[in-house]
């Protein structure tokens, strides 16, 4: 989910970025169509010098040279908010661009933490098993040692010798049980 509004972000910031371009764009041709007019305006009062004579066609070129200098103040006001309408995409996109490097590093944490926590489980896991062995060997031992001991039991009834003898295996048999139980811990 986190990808997702991280790939969501990114569009937005690419949006705004192109949006930034087209601006860039049309403050060029602003200019341009500035610079351009700027210089009907020049050539238009070149002729008015020239033409003083012709007091009407002074009149109409006046009428075009207010014209042209409105449009010109309109066009700068359009370029002065278009390069600051630029200036706030740049500064939006640097924004955006520190946002997706934050998220990508907090992205990176918790997949690093992800990591660790399946190391630890697949650990316990192992632990789990080994002591399922260990409690495992600890029954069949203790159910060889009621084997042997009923064995002895059996035995004690029969005789001395024999008693004797079962005795010494049973103290084998207690012996090694002891040796397992240890290594099991």
């Amino acid at each position: 989910q986190e990808k997702v509004e991280l790939t969501r972000s990114l569009r937005s910031a690419e949006k705004e970025a192109e949006k930034g371009r087209s601006f860039e764009k049309e403050l060029t041709e602003t200019k341009d169509a500035k610079e351009r007019l700027e210089g009907e305006v020049r050539d238009l009062k070149e002729s008015v010098d020239q033409g003083s004579a012709f007091e009407g066609m002074v009149e109409d070129l006046s009428d075009k040279v207010m014209e042209l200098e409105d449009d010109c103040a309109a066009l700068r006001a359009t370029v002065r908010e278009m390069e600051e309408a630029a200036d706030v995409a740049a500064e939006m996109e640097e924004v955006q661009a520190e946002e997706n490097k934050a998220m990508l590093r907090d992205l990176q944490g918790r997949d690093a933490a992800i990591q660790n926590l399946e190391e630890a489980i697949k650990m316990q896991r192992r632990r789990e098993e080994e002591f399922q062995k260990t409690v495992s060997n600890y029954r069949s031992t203790v159910e060889t040692l009621r084997r042997e001991k009923s064995a002895l039991m059996a035995l004690h009834s029969d005789s001395g010798d024999e008693r004797a003898r079962a005795l010494a295996q049973s103290r084998r048999a207690l012996a090694r049980a002891a040796r397992l139980a240890s290594d099991a811990a």
